[in-house]
């Protein structure tokens, strides 16, 4: 009887295999020596190659992307409105929409960048300091981060909160602050050597992945 099942299960995943074997898929485009920065809401790419921006259709045509902004990062998708990048040369973040129109700009060169829901942008500065600007670009706070922030390390919540992970020595904390900038909770963690992926649920707690787990932060 068990050899009979076993002699079933493989007749299943040959099955299973030959299918897939049979599927059709192609490669829609490919683009060399370029680097993702955003999808839009539309499903175009834009593309980061030889230091410019480009936007990608759906055929793989490719054409520039706001020609006059050279060495310009994109950090994050805003919303479905726009996106924020980096300009590391001048030292400069900027929120763009999709069409290329910039929304504001603000004279510091920004490592990480999040957008709440209701438009909030908060930075992780090259000089490990956030700041936490409003819709118009003018800037609502910003405090000096202890420790060495680790990447990636700016998580937004649906509740305009900002995460964050940081090292001090050996140590490792996982703090949260208020949209005011006053701080949630703060808690120490192990030390995330490798921090493969840092984000929020929809009640506000925090969830990162290591090289080896997952773990679940959540605080009243």
């Amino acid at each position: 009887m068990f050899g009979l099942a076993v002699l079933f299960g493989c007749a299943v995943v040959l099955f299973v295999l030959i299918n897939l074997s049979r599927s059709n898929f192609r490669v829609l485009w490919t683009i060399d020596n370029a680097r993702l920065g955003a999808v839009t809401p539309t499903g175009e790419v834009i593309l980061s190659r030889n230091n410019y921006l480009y936007r990608v259709d759906h055929q793989g045509k490719m054409c520039p992307f706001l020609p006059d902004a050279a060495n310009l990062t994109i950090l994050a998708s805003a919303d479905e409105s726009g996106f924020i990048g980096m300009n590391y040369f001048a030292g400069k973040t900027m929120s763009f929409t999709w069409d290329g129109k910039m929304r504001w700009s603000y004279p510091i060169g920004a490592v990480r960048a999040e957008v709440t829901p209701d438009g909030m942008a908060y930075l992780m500065g090259a000089n490990t300091n956030l700041y936490a600007l409003r819709t118009d670009g003018s800037l609502a706070w910003s405090q000096l981060v202890a420790g060495i922030p680790c990447l990636p390390n700016l998580a937004a919540g649906a509740d305009g909160s900002v995460a964050f992970v940081t090292t001090e020595g050996y140590d490792a904390y996982l703090q949260v602050k208020e949209r005011d900038g006053r701080i949630r909770w703060r808690v120490g963690i192990p030390d995330p050597q490798l921090l493969f992926w840092f984000g929020r649920d929809p009640a506000g707690g925090v969830v990162f992945g290591e090289s080896e787990s997952v773990s679940s932060f959540f605080s009243d």
